[in-house]
């Protein structure tokens, strides 16, 4: 049985300031995967950056610009206007959105609206013919109300024959 085996990578200097990578013989130029800290920036398996007793020689935690001072940094109480700010122009936002949504829907519900009325007009049928037991009706005395009648009832039509016969009848045990 032959086994094949891949050969050792060499061991090359690599970009990281004379340090040694190990790479494949077939591979043309050192990859370096994305978020790997070079090695000299590296102490006890902890990026120097992090650390707070250490400065890398590459990082300074005190970032200085070209001019040699320090980044200004604005007062707290801009950020806090700043930040309400930004939370008044988000609330206006979002309440515009709100406002607009609501004429989109009322537009929308009241086109369907507008269907369904042409649809029951259409689907609608008037006759126009006189009923003949409503011929003997006078409509100058007819009056519409929204409420009954509470007026006293007149003595003579409070109660109707029938009504007087049903209550001057013989019991039920008696027929």
């Amino acid at each position: 049985v032959v086994m094949r085996t891949r050969p050792a990578p060499r061991v090359l200097p690599g970009p990281c300031h004379g340090s040694f990578q190990r790479r494949h013989p077939l591979e043309r130029h050192a990859t370096a995967a994305m978020g790997t800290a070079c090695c000299t920036e590296m102490e006890h398996g902890k990026v120097r950056e992090n650390l707070s007793g250490g400065s890398s020689p590459h990082h300074d935690t005190n970032m200085k610009d070209e001019n040699g001072l320090k980044e200004p940094k604005q007062p707290v109480a801009a950020d806090a206007a700043a930040a309400q700010a930004e939370r008044m122009r988000e609330e206006e936002i979002a309440e515009k959105q709100l406002q607009a949504a609501a004429r989109i829907q009322a537009n929308f519900r009241g086109v369907k609206a507008r269907e369904n009325v042409s649809q029951l007009r259409g689907n609608t049928v008037v006759q126009n013919s006189e009923d003949p037991d409503l011929k003997d009706i006078d409509l100058g005395n007819i009056s519409l109300q929204t409420k009954p009648c509470r007026a006293e009832p007149k003595a003579e039509a409070a109660l109707s024959p029938r009504t007087l016969a049903a209550f001057n009848s013989k019991p039920m045990r008696d027929r």
